[in-house]
């Protein structure tokens, strides 16, 4: 009984996480939510409008390319966690891929961002 509660609490807890790791994907892949909506705000002239359309739309590429490569991962994970035994080497391999993937996407914010801030006039 005991080993049945510590299985079914883990197994909830690994449900819950993936909901929430894959939340954020789902929103962004169903546009449900718009994560640039500042840009709108800055009254940008229109050559500096069309310089961060541009950004925009290649981050948003890379963005959407990264999400779908990090859920697919986390889906992996849930799948070989769900088996009585699963492999720990394929867990730490999908893992460290997770990670860069993540590192990548990070990175691209940061361009984006600095090709965002290029484009507004000095103070």
């Amino acid at each position: 009984m005991k080993r049945f509660l510590v299985i079914a609490f883990a197994l909830a807890g690994i449900g819950g996480v993936a909901y929430l790791a894959t939340l954020g994907c789902g929103q962004m892949l169903s546009r449900k939510i718009s994560p640039v909506g500042w840009v709108e705000s800055l009254s940008l002239a229109p050559k500096q409008r069309e310089a961060v359309a541009a950004a925009q739309k290649q981050f948003m590429a890379q963005k959407q390319e990264s999400c779908g490569i990090l859920c697919a991962k986390r889906a992996q994970i849930i799948q070989l966690l769900k088996q009585p035994d699963p492999d720990r080497a394929v867990l730490a391999q999908l893992a460290e891929e997770i990670g860069r993937e993540q590192t990548a996407l990070e990175t691209a914010t940061l361009d984006y961002l600095l090709a965002v801030s290029r484009q507004l006039e000095p103070p």
